[in-house]
């Protein structure tokens, strides 16, 4: 991490030994506020990227106009301004790569996301994040000032040496006594536990900021654990207000990191858009639908990896939500061949893991949830998005067979070793229909949703049932 002193680079002896000229364009800045801010309009953008390149190809033409500094050009903090600098800003927009951050970077990311978290701190917490966020409020005064600084020294004719380097060791000065000053104030709010050892200049190595994220961690680990899509469903008659609220719900609660990992912003959108065309959800548990009251108790399991897909031209009319759990090689690779004819077909380690699948009408997004009961009970707890139209969706996860005992009540530890998916599904259409014909299906399963489930199985009416039908031909 670079220290915050050494932001421009103490040379200003060097500066003027060069013997700046206004055709040297190669010289460059760094913005100490926000190092990938080139056009110093507060955010990071693609426009900053390209004026590098724009700033680049000026040099490589060997233009030579008299000007302002204008723009902070060197990202990277080496004193000069390359292609380096715009593929930082862009590797980091992609989310490919994070480079080194200034204090105020720092900062602002750790005021944020104690706001974002504000409902969700602890009381032992409490009393410090009121005085990080006010410690930042304090110091805006002190950092709009060095703002004003910043966009004087921009101002500069670039011929102007005595000027520039003047005005570079003004700023220098005032970010680093900025910096020191946070610090110190951040170290004092933490007690105890302060970290004197600061000259580094990064504030998530002091023991505030460590012990913000540690408790960040243990909350959000907890809370996935608990996650439910049905909460953020509008409860009885759907109004603008319900929705408006569970919308809101479902944006903070990703944005708070309490969602499980395997949920992207993705699926988040679809659900919010589902939410606002109130084409809200549908809900299956097991093999039934809707009545979560009467459902077992169930703890989420852990999801490795997820895939999803849509199949508009496909062969079925009315498809009809279905899902289904996958324990062997070759039945995945079947169902992967002919759903994804692009992609290489996964390798999955059944012995360690189990595969869940689900198929719902049309182009909608499935959330998956598989879930274990207390007695070892692999179900799977879904929810889609119903926005109807021709084909059907798709999603596969990859899920650890730790803990699970059986799949829809079909027992995996039996004499011989772990069954088929073809013995699975089986077993599962011999049990419903058993249940039908005895009166003794769970409360949580209504009668016309077990014959839809036991029709579809056995005469291949989803993509699902015409799979494991044919696996039993």
């Amino acid at each position: 991490m670079n220290n915050i002193k050494a932001i421009f680079r103490p040379t200003i002896e060097t500066l003027e030994a060069r013997n700046l000229l206004a055709a040297d364009l190669n010289i460059a800045f760094q913005n100490p506020l926000l190092f990938q801010d080139v056009n110093f309009d507060q955010f990071v953008s693609q426009i900053d990227a390209l004026q590098v390149i724009n700033h680049v190809n000026l040099v490589n033409d060997n233009a030579a106009p008299d000007g302002q500094v204008q723009s902070f050009f060197d990202v990277n903090g080496d004193e000069d301004v390359s292609g380096i600098d715009a593929l930082q800003i862009i590797n980091n927009l992609n989310g490919n790569e994070v480079t080194d951050q200034s204090v105020f970077e720092q900062m602002d990311d750790f005021v944020d996301e104690i706001q974002t978290m504000e409902d969700l701190v602890p009381a032992d917490l409490d009393i410090i994040s009121q005085n990080v966020v006010a410690e930042m409020e304090a110091k805006s005064v002190d950092l709009l000032a060095v703002r004003g600084d910043l966009t004087t020294f921009l101002s500069t004719p670039r011929h102007e040496q005595i000027l520039i380097a003047d005005r570079l060791t003004n700023i220098r000065a005032a970010v680093a006594q900025l910096t020191d000053d946070i610090l110190t104030d951040l170290n004092e709010f933490n007690g105890d536990q302060a970290d004197l050892d600061i000259e580094h200049g990064d504030l998530r190595q002091l023991g505030i900021h460590r012990r913000f994220q540690m408790k960040f961690s243990e909350i959000r680990d907890a809370r996935r654990q608990y996650h439910q899509w049905e909460d953020y469903l509008p409860r009885g008659e759907v109004t603008q207000e319900q929705v408006d609220f569970n919308v809101d719900r479902l944006q903070k609660a990703f944005g708070q990191g309490i969602l499980p990992e395997h949920i992207d912003a993705g699926q988040v959108n679809q659900a919010i858009h589902s939410l606002r065309k109130r084409n809200i959800f549908d809900f299956r548990f097991g093999d039934g639908q809707h009545d979560f009251a009467n459902a077992p108790v169930v703890t989420p399991t852990t999801v490795t990896e997820q895939f999803s897909g849509y199949l508009a031209n496909s062969d079925f009319a009315d498809v009809d939500s279905r899902h289904d759990f996958i324990v062997d090689q070759t039945a995945f690779a079947e169902l992967w061949n002919e759903w994804n004819t692009t992609d290489a077909v996964p390798s999955v380690d059944f012995t360690q893991n189990i595969v869940v699948v689900a198929v719902v009408p049309g182009s909608n997004q499935i959330m998956m949830q598989p879930t274990l009961d207390a007695n070892g009970n692999l179900m799977l707890k879904a929810a889609s998005t119903r926005m109807g139209g021709p084909g059907f969706s798709y999603a596969i996860q990859i899920i650890p067979r730790a803990g699970i005992e059986s799949v829809n009540h079909v027992d995996l530890n039996r004499p011989g070793g772990l069954p088929t998916t073809e013995e699975i599904a089986q077993e599962r259409i011999l049990r419903l229909r058993s249940w039908v014909e005895e009166g003794s299906l769970p409360d949580f399963i209504p009668p016309e949703t077990a014959q839809r489930v036991l029709s579809h199985l056995e005469d291949g009416g989803t993509p699902l049932g015409r799979f494991f039908r044919r696996l039993g031909q």
